[in-house]
């Protein structure tokens, strides 16, 4: 099979296929992109440069910086109540190198993964690319665990158990009760349990996050994905890391080594600045996503035929929208009118029906373009 075409069948949303080559209109207001609009803060890009003024541009340990994975060791041990040891830390290129490492080091040809819609689609995609069956398992109504459903989808040929909490695209998050449902379950059928917590510090309204690795009768089999990409405002840096037992990063090392070898060194001194420096800027950023979020929740009561869960975290609204269309035709439908969204059905097919909304973006584009959003729903009647 051409790579083209291995491309295609893995990401299967036309809609999404089609966007990718799709030209920007004049005065389109994006709440498509997940890309936080706030700067990197400035002692992080000291970091980096005062790392390259010392020298330090060459290659360094395959795992990563030493003085990184101890910092990456204690925010987690200190602040989540894991065990994690330096030798289970792994610096990878963005936490979606690490999701490749996992599927290509510990996933085989025929295994089954469970992933949930709707849900970030990249673990579906990564697997399908070890020759790896993905088996989406529906969130409820208000995306939470269906706990019949997800113990429905386990047979003898499940391997692993995504999941990302808080999860994209709905912003919402997966309680302890549901975590420990999932690492029990992990447990009586040996599964790996890869956790995906890129947003675990953007949380609303006194929200706190619960880690996985905090379970210790599951620390063999629990991975932890996270970067810097999100309450950093990191994106383009492109550093994130795995935490997991020794013998699991072992194995995700070797395919590390082989294909992407050290992330680059001024980058990793910046990343540790990141969580040895000041979190001021962490929580402004919070802050400002809260204003923003409860802008847009004021301005969806006046909204015809549309309706939501209301997000706790993350920086998504993932809404049902109720018109007679698919929601590949809703999103072109409102690009048309210049408002840009992404599909429900790029995040499984439970997302039919529903569209996704970003507030990493500027408050005055988040308001006009919810103003503009609401405008175009309103008239659909």
């Amino acid at each position: 099979m051409k790579s083209t075409e291995l491309v295609l069948r893995i990401l299967k949303n036309k809609e999404r296929v089609k966007s990718m080559g799709k030209q920007t209109l004049p005065g389109v207001l994006r709440l498509n992109s997940g890309d936080p609009d706030f700067s990197t803060p400035q002692h992080i890009c000291e970091a980096a440069a005062e790392a390259m003024r010392q020298g330090y541009t060459h290659y360094i340990p395959g795992a990563g910086d030493k003085d990184l994975i101890s910092a990456i060791c204690d925010e987690l041990n200190a602040d989540y109540g894991c065990s994690i040891k330096p030798e289970g830390v792994l610096i990878t290129h963005g936490a979606k190198e690490g999701i490749f490492l996992a599927c290509a080091a510990l996933i085989s040809p025929g295994d089954e993964v469970l992933v949930f819609t709707p849900g970030y689609s990249s673990y579906a995609a990564n697997a399908m690319m070890m020759g790896a069956v993905p088996v989406w398992v529906p969130l409820t109504d208000h995306f939470r665990l269906d706990t019949d459903a997800v113990k429905k989808a386990v047979t003898p040929k499940t391997k692993a158990i995504f999941v990302c909490n808080p999860n994209n695209p709905t912003g919402t998050s997966f309680s302890k009760e549901e975590i420990e449902f999932l690492a029990e379950l992990s447990l009586a059928h040996d599964l790996l349990f890869i956790v995906d917590e890129v947003y675990k510090k953007l949380y609303y309204d006194g929200g706190s996050h619960f880690c996985a690795g905090a379970i210790a009768e599951v620390r063999d089999r629990i991975i932890i994905l996270d970067s810097f990409s999100k309450r950093f405002a990191m994106t383009g840096w492109r550093v994130g890391y795995v935490a997991a037992h020794p013998d699991l990063v072992k194995a995700m090392n070797l395919v590390h080594r082989t294909t992407m070898g050290s992330i680059n060194a001024p980058t990793q001194r910046a990343a540790l600045a990141a969580l040895r420096g000041p979190q001021d800027c962490v929580e402004n950023m919070v802050a400002e996503y809260d204003r923003r979020r409860k802008a847009i929740l004021k301005r969806l009561e006046s909204v015809k035929g549309f309706t939501c869960t209301v997000p706790n975290s993350a920086f998504y609204f993932f809404g049902r929208f109720h018109a007679n269309m698919t929601s590949a035709e809703m999103v072109d439908y409102l690009y048309e009118r210049k408002v840009a969204v992404r599909s429900g059905t790029e995040f499984g097919y439970r997302g039919q029906g529903y569209i996704r909304l970003t507030y990493a973006i500027p408050y005055d584009v988040v308001v006009a373009g919810i103003d503009r959003l609401a405008a175009v729903l309103n008239a659909l009647g």
